[in-house]
């Protein structure tokens, strides 16, 4: 777990090395002279990080984890609001197929 920062009156949180090489960000341990990034707030205390890719912003909806996310819930009902009533008597979609 890491800790929140302050500088400059904004609140500076880190970006763990591996994750940096694993996603070809540092090259040879060496960080890019300029790397731009946004940060969007999703919800209450739940913010995305996107670093940019010669200046285009990478689309959410692409992400693998996105797209996960958004299946499970479509699975287990949520695009209606509600499960179907063949799932509420079983276990849910999403769960058989995990």
């Amino acid at each position: 777990m890491q800790t929140l920062q302050e500088r400059s009156g904004s609140g500076l949180a880190t970006i763990p090395h591996d994750f940096l090489e694993r996603d070809d960000v540092i090259d040879d341990g060496e960080f890019p002279d300029e790397q731009n990034l946004v940060v969007d707030r999703l919800d209450r205390r739940v913010y995305l990080v996107r670093l940019t890719d010669d200046g285009s912003i990478p689309d959410v909806e692409e992400a693998e984890a996105i797209q996960r996310i958004a299946a499970q819930h479509l699975l287990q009902g949520g695009a209606l609001g509600h499960e179907s009533t063949a799932e509420s008597e079983e276990e849910p979609a999403a769960r058989r197929l995990m």
